[in-house]
């Protein structure tokens, strides 16, 4: 909304990272959805209709794999510095036989009024 304020309609790109202060919101709060998933990119471009009426076109990318289920420990000594899974990301049906890693993709448009 800021941004079309200021006349700026430029592709809009964020990212939400699930860390530490979500995983203790999600468990005061009772909200398995954010551990699910955890971290994802959010995209939206910005349509003037040129009514008065702007269509936002959202779309929202997320993997969800065992790295990410399993990423409970710091230890900093791998690839990523920061936290390190117990598993390692696999197809579904192999490695272990349960799970596997699947990518979702949400698109959907709104129209606003400024």
């Amino acid at each position: 909304m800021e941004q079309i304020r200021q006349n700026n309609l430029s592709h809009y790109h964020n990212t939400w990272t699930y860390d530490v202060p979500e995983f203790v919101d999600g468990v005061l709060e009772l909200n398995t959805a954010t551990s699910f998933l955890g971290s994802y990119s959010v995209d939206i471009d910005i349509i003037d209709n040129h009514d008065g009426t702007y269509t936002l076109e959202y779309t929202v990318r997320n993997t969800t794999g065992w790295e990410s289920a399993t990423r409970l420990r710091k230890d900093g000594k791998d690839e990523n510095p920061y936290h390190d899974s117990i598993i390692k990301n696999c197809n579904r049906d192999t490695y272990i036989g349960l799970g596997g890693t699947m990518s979702e993709v949400w698109s959907w448009s709104e129209t606003i009024s400024v």
